[in-house]
């Protein structure tokens, strides 16, 4: 239900999404973009050909966007579990220097 209504509303307000994805590949020239539209298109293609797409070459760009969404996942939670950490060292600072008096 989520896809069908995704689809219909896109359907409706293409040109506002379109241009969001030009602006993503604007330059193709750029070392950075053309890396993105790699990983990007590999990406894609592990989710539309876990299915079919038994040629060779297809299933090897599959694998590489397996460990791309891989790589990409772990350091998202890396970052998240790092930004906790220090979210609760700096509160575990304050409660033993200010709070209890505690000096370190």
């Amino acid at each position: 239900s989520v896809g069908w209504a995704l689809g219909s509303y896109f359907s409706i307000f293409p040109r506002q999404y379109a241009v969001q994805i030009a602006d993503a590949v604007r330059d193709l020239g750029v070392f950075e973009n053309i890396l993105f539209f790699l990983m990007f298109a590999t990406s894609m293609m592990y989710f539309f050909l876990t299915v079919g797409g038994n040629s060779k070459p297809f299933r090897t760009a599959a694998q590489w966007g397996r460990w791309i969404l891989m790589i990409g996942f772990g350091a998202s939670f890396g970052n998240t579990v790092s930004g906790r950490i220090s979210l609760f060292l700096g509160r575990l600072s304050f409660l033993l220097t200010e709070w209890l008096g505690v000096a370190l």
